[in-house]
This record gives structure tokens, sequence and C-alpha cells, in this order.
């Protein structure tokens, strides 16, 4: 109950404030997450990879706070005795900044890609994968309140792959 509280606490409280703006470096408040996330890493016995070496201009709480639901999902939702492998890249163009979080999990099926990111919606029972139904609509709340969009690539052998981009001009502008 108290990790719903505090869950839909962190959904409600995003946007009340705005979006803050500074040069972030990824690999830095990649690196805090992975500290936060240290007990879930060691527990799940997950590998986790990343090759982005970029800065930009972003909100360092709400992207920390994607990374952070995306890297847990990637954790938890894997197959039974299957070790979590996921692999963190970005790439920029000259208008946006692309961050992929791919995992070897169990995949989400077609028909479901757009639903799981409405709050509660649960594709599995909370015995077989624990959770509270909002890391998603967490993700999703954040990535708009930058500007961005987020999606999901699939296959239900072979894991998914979460995109995330965001805006590199105008409002977040490069620095």
């Amino acid at each position: 109950m108290e990790e719903i509280q505090d869950s839909l606490f962190t959904f409600m409280s995003i946007g009340t404030k705005g979006a803050a703006r500074e040069r972030v470096s990824f690999i830095s408040l990649l690196s805090n997450v992975l500290e936060a996330l240290k007990p879930e890493i060691e527990k799940g016995k997950a590998e986790i990879r990343a090759d982005c070496d970029m800065e930009f201009v972003t909100d360092r709480v709400l992207l920390s706070l994607i990374l952070k639901n995306l890297i847990e999902n990637a954790i938890v939702y894997v197959r039974e005795g299957v070790r979590p492998e996921i692999e963190i890249s970005c790439s920029a163009d000259e208008n946006y900044i692309t961050i992929n979080v791919m995992d070897n999990g169990i995949g989400i099926p077609e028909d479901k890609r757009e639903e799981i990111f409405r709050p509660f919606v649960r594709l599995h029972s909370v015995e077989t994968y624990p959770g509270t139904g909002l890391g998603l609509s967490i993700v999703k709340k954040a990535v708009e309140m930058l500007e961005g969009f987020v999606g999901v690539y699939s296959n239900e052998k072979r894991g998914s792959t979460f995109y995330v981009r965001l805006p590199l001009r105008g409002r977040y502008g490069k620095a």
C-alpha cells in the first residue's frame, strides 16, 4: 500500500512545478539513477550497459524518473530464471535526442503497447510481477512535461525497447 501511495504521489506531483532547464550530463545522471537502484539491480542480478556520453538541456528530476521507472521495469519483467540484461543508448539529430532502454524481458503484446502507459493498467497479476501499475504512466507524464514522446518496440520472445524522444530545440534547446 505504501508503494502505491508513493507512486501515486509521484504521478500526481509531475507538472505541478513545471519543468526546470539545465545542462545535464546523461552519463552522470544515469550513474546517479543506477546508484539509487543498486539494491534492485543486485537482487535481480541485472547486467546494465550504457552507451551515451551526451550533454543536453532538460529537467534532471523528470529524466531521472523516466530512467528509474524504465530500468526498474526491465529488471522486474523477465522470465523466471533469466538474468535481466539492459542496454541504454542515445542518439541525437537536429531536433531530438532519443534515449533507448532495451531489455531481454517478457515483451509486450502488440495490442497492449498503447494501453500500458495508462495508470493502473497491468498485463500480469501482482503476484507474478510486482509493482503498482503506475511506472509507465509516470514515464509518459514526465516525457510529456518535457514536450517529448515515448513508445515501445517489442517482441514477446526477445524483450522490449522503450524509446524516449526529447526536443533539442525550442523550449528545451541546446545549451
